[in-house]
């Protein structure tokens, strides 16, 4: 009540779900649905109104412009407004995998062995 600082504030995005993205150069290795119960009251929130293809292609240029390689993208999505949450530079992908199937250490490895050739 009393602090004089700069705040930051931030509105609250009633979104069911949201989605994490692997980046490896300049693809995507695949995208996995989280459900954020967790955040939300049984109900609340609207189905978000965007594709995977526009997910993921923010996902892919939210790499690029911090100039990375490889990246863990979290976003989610306000009815049809694509929101980035967090871009992850050592991005954990042990739970990504068994979700998707990708076997992210596998295309890792062959990305950085055929970048150092």
């Amino acid at each position: 009540k009393s602090y004089a600082g700069k705040w930051i504030y931030q509105p609250l995005i009633k979104s069911p779900v949201y989605w994490r993205v692997i980046v490896l150069g300049e693809k995507s290795l695949g995208m996995m649905k989280k459900n954020s119960k967790r955040f939300l009251q049984s109900g609340e929130g609207e189905k978000p109104n965007v594709s995977r293809k526009e997910i993921e292609s923010l996902a892919i240029k939210a790499t690029q412009a911090l100039k990375a390689e490889f990246t863990g993208v979290d976003l989610l999505a306000d009815k049809d407004k694509l929101m980035i949450i967090e871009v992850n530079r050592s991005s954990q992908f042990q739970i990504f995998e068994k979700l998707t199937k990708v076997n992210v250490a596998e295309k890792l490895i062959n990305y950085l062995t055929i970048a150092s050739e």
